[in-house]
């Protein structure tokens, strides 16, 4: 039996699919990138200090930036990439149509951005139909450093190994004067080595367990500021 809309519902996806091709190719030629980010290799680099459930909010679309398992499958826009998405992508239009209530959403959000833990396919159909927010429910890390929609996804990801370096080192704390920005990413990973090793050299010369924290502001002041100066002297930038 023919349903109706159906016609419909095949030629929104399809136009769908066409906006992603477009603006990928847009992306190449522009050279930005047009990939969600994973929300596995955002948790790689980065441990939130907690969690919070906000239970349900209305979000702005725009600000849905990830996916924990569908990255792959649409572009920055959440528009479809690949046709195997269709059967599930038309049920969501198709329930549109139909009038039919969709369950919201889940999110997990940290500073101003979103990842898409559950509903990545009602995300899509939602851009698709020029919908400016959705209902989700929203579980929310708590991250030192802030995130937000308008950064590149490798901004995210240098802020978030941000966040975690203030997490494991503290130094916002000891120093909030600090400066330390690194321009690519893993730089953080290479500091905290350096640190471990100051940690280790002063136990040597002490003679006694020394803690990481008290490495960390040590380091800083007699390590880090030293070569910051001498580089600043010769028009040499510490990045």
């Amino acid at each position: 039996m023919n349903r109706p809309f159906e016609d419909q519902i095949r030629h929104d996806f399809d136009r769908a699919r066409h906006r992603a091709f477009l603006q990928d190719l847009v992306a190449v030629f522009a050279r930005r990138p047009s990939n969600l980010i994973s929300y596995h290799d955002f948790r790689r680099r980065v441990s939130p200090e907690g969690e919070s459930y906000r239970g349900l909010q209305t979000v702005p679309l725009n600000q849905i930036v990830g996916s924990m398992d569908r990255f792959r499958d649409f572009n920055r826009a959440f528009f479809p990439r690949q046709r195997f998405t269709a059967g599930r992508w038309q049920s969501i239009d198709r329930a549109y149509y139909e009038d039919k209530q969709l369950p919201p959403i889940q999110l997990y959000k940290v500073g101003d951005v979103y990842f898409v833990k559950d509903g990545n396919h009602r995300v899509s159909v939602a851009r698709g139909k020029g919908q400016e927010f959705i209902d989700a429910e929203v579980i929310e890390g708590f991250l030192r450093a802030p995130l937000y929609a308008t950064m590149r996804p490798d901004e995210l990801l240098l802020q978030a190994e941000y966040a975690e370096f203030l997490r494991r080192t503290d130094l916002d704390r000891i120093h909030p004067e600090h400066d330390i920005r690194p321009t690519a990413l893993g730089r953080y990973d290479e500091i905290l080595l350096q640190i471990e090793g100051h940690r280790r050299w002063l136990e040597c010369i002490r003679h006694e367990p020394v803690a990481f924290r008290e490495a960390v502001g040590d380091w800083y002041r007699y390590i880090y500021l030293p070569i910051v100066e001498i580089a600043r002297e010769h028009g040499l930038s510490e990045r």
